[in-house]
């Protein structure tokens, strides 16, 4: 890797025949100073060196000349790139255009990311021409931070109708209005869109965009993972994504909700998910805002004996007793769970021995537990050493305690040297 060389071409353009060229997998420049004569050089390094397969230009600020110099590299038949990240660009009609003829002549780029950029219709338009290319082989596509109108909508949605080898949209910070939502999601349900993940991130779920993402995962059958940041405060939006999430032709694995609040009937029909869902494997709720009566509620459907759930990442500072005795109890009854993710986590000593007691337990099945920020106190030490010698399944455990104590670590050393400790790494 060459990381934040700024003006050492001479670096990058290495003759072919030296060892190091052999070498040049990943290059990456940043902070503004890519003008068009760096651009013109960039170019120069596609097109005489056959290694290089990521390019990451982040905050160059590239003007138009500056895309037109460096598209003639991404062209050359000797380009053989397959990872392109701008970052802080301007997606305008100049360069959209630009970008499309790279997606139709560079068979070999497999993903493009766009971020931060701020998107002229226009250019959004011409870039969807060349994404439903028949010679694009474009896999994974990322925008963030770009406002899509309906109209961008209605190009993005076309693309995912016609383009099969698409498996990866990532729409990042992009303020999504409902009718974009609902043109995305008749692209979704298009019987040729192959799309596997979908990041709507930053995207608050309102009434129509409920009912439409349900829609969405009723019909497409090769979603596996959808990503909603900002999930939503209306529950009926919410009943309506669970009504999609339990129905039987659903194949999503993997569900992220981030930053959201959580009412008690969303937890409800987040459990009758768990109950009934046949493919669902992950779980991510992070920095959710969740009390008392909905954890109840969400707990008793992660308990159930149909629940597949085999990842479960819970982020909130606040994790106290009453959290942490039913994630013991969880431990206990669920046959599935594998990986249990609690980060940040600030607890206590008692707080840890509740969990840890689940983590003892002869039923126990869990192969991977992360807590960070978590104060590792003697007892605290203790409690996991315990854990280290009696739990047999226990493969990786990641820890980033917020107090460091000499005396605490040796006792968790302890268990690590146990010859009944099977952990990995």
């Amino acid at each position: 890797h060459l990381l934040y060389w700024r003006k050492a071409w001479w670096i990058v353009e290495l003759c072919p025949r030296h060892s190091w060229s052999r070498l040049l997998v990943c290059c990456r420049f940043r902070r503004g100073f890519l003008k068009e004569s760096s651009c013109r050089h960039v170019a120069e390094v596609l097109k005489k060196n056959q290694r290089l397969r990521e390019l990451y230009l982040s905050d160059g600020g590239i003007n138009d000349v500056g895309i037109k110099l460096l598209s003639e590299g991404l062209k050359h038949p000797n380009c053989l790139l397959e990872k392109l990240r701008l970052y802080d660009e301007h997606l305008t009609k100049s360069c959209g255009e630009c970008l499309a003829e790279v997606l139709r002549k560079n068979e070999n780029l497999k993903e493009l990311a766009l971020a931060p950029c701020e998107i002229d219709d226009k250019g959004m338009e011409l870039l969807c021409e060349g994404l439903k290319h028949p010679s694009c082989k474009l896999e994974k596509f990322w925008l963030r931070r770009g406002l899509l109108t309906g109209s961008s909508c209605r190009n993005l949605a076309e693309v995912l109708k016609k383009k099969q080898s698409l498996r990866e949209l990532y729409l990042s910070d992009s303020g999504i209005h409902d009718e974009g939502i609902q043109l995305l999601c008749e692209g979704l349900k298009h019987p040729d869109c192959k799309l596997e993940k979908l990041w709507l991130s930053s995207v608050s779920l309102s009434l129509s965009h409920g009912r439409h993402l349900a829609e969405g995962l009723r019909q497409n059958q090769g979603l596996t993972e959808l990503d909603l940041s900002h999930g939503t405060r209306d529950d009926t939006a919410f009943r309506y994504l669970c009504e999609g999430l339990k129905y039987p032709g659903c194949k999503l694995e993997k569900l992220r909700v981030f930053r959201g609040f959580l009412t008690t009937s969303q937890c409800r029909e987040l459990a009758n998910v768990f109950r009934r869902s046949e493919t669902l494997r992950e779980l991510a709720l992070g920095y959710c805002q969740i009390g008392k009566q909905e954890m109840v509620v969400l707990c008793e459907g992660l308990k159930h004996p149909n629940c597949k759930l085999e990842k479960l990442c819970f982020s909130t500072w606040n994790l106290r007793e009453f959290w942490c005795r039913h994630f013991g109890e969880i431990l206990t009854l669920s046959q599935s769970l594998k990986e249990l993710d609690l980060s940040p986590s600030d607890m206590d000593d008692g707080d840890l021995k509740l969990l840890c007691d689940g983590l003892k337990h002869p039923d126990c099945k869990l192969q991977t537990l992360r807590l960070t920020c978590c104060a590792l106190t003697e007892n605290c030490c203790k409690y996991l050493a315990e854990v280290l010698r009696e739990n047999q399944g226990l493969k990786e455990l990641a820890l980033s305690p917020s107090d460091k104590d000499d005396k605490a670590f040796e006792g968790l050393c302890e268990g690590l040297k146990h010859p009944g400790c099977k952990l990995e790494k």
